[in-house]
């Protein structure tokens, strides 16, 4: 696998998010190739922008990781992985609406068919205050460079379609 994959998506990714420093790639015992974050503020106000009504945010970290070896308890790791980052960086408040952690695998592939079934079923989410102060949802994608294909947990479908950086890969 080369950088040429890497640096495709720091291209695509730096167009809407801030890449984090090195000192936040590194969560559990994986240490990330690239690491981003979005932050979206919305506000509605009354005459003024300093009286404002209601305000939110949509938060998004992304994690890409390159590997030659995959098999289920990268997985697990990698899930770990997300859940230390979201209790890193995601701050419940009341402003706070939603915050989505994607972890994005590059291999060269092929991938064993039971690790894209568990890529494809994978859904969390975890709600702050019964979602009062917002709620976090994990997503993995994983993408096969040699056979161009793109699997995505449910949640991931429309955003696989983003990260389809090898032009006609094919999302499964």
């Amino acid at each position: 696998m080369t950088s040429n994959h890497l640096e495709q998506l720091r291209d695509k990714l730096k167009r809407y998010f801030d890449f984090l420093p090195e000192s936040d790639m590194l969560y559990g015992d994986i240490r990330f190739d690239l690491a981003a974050r979005s932050n979206i503020r919305n506000e509605a106000y009354l005459l003024f922008k300093s009286a404002v009504m209601y305000a939110f945010e949509n938060n998004e970290l992304c994690f890409v990781k390159a590997s030659e070896d995959l098999d289920s308890s990268f997985l697990d790791r990698l899930e770990a992985a997300m859940l230390e980052a979201a209790e890193r960086h995601v701050v419940p408040s009341e402003e706070h609406m939603s915050t989505v952690v994607t972890g994005v695998l590059l291999t060269p592939g092929p991938v064993d068919p039971e690790i894209r079934r568990k890529v494809e079923r994978y859904r969390k989410q975890q709600s702050y205050w019964l979602g009062l102060k917002g709620w976090t949802s994990f997503r993995i994608i994983l993408i096969e460079t040699e056979s161009q294909t793109v699997t995505a947990s449910k949640e991931a479908k429309k955003a696989a379609k983003f990260f389809n950086t090898i032009g006609t890969a094919e999302v499964v």
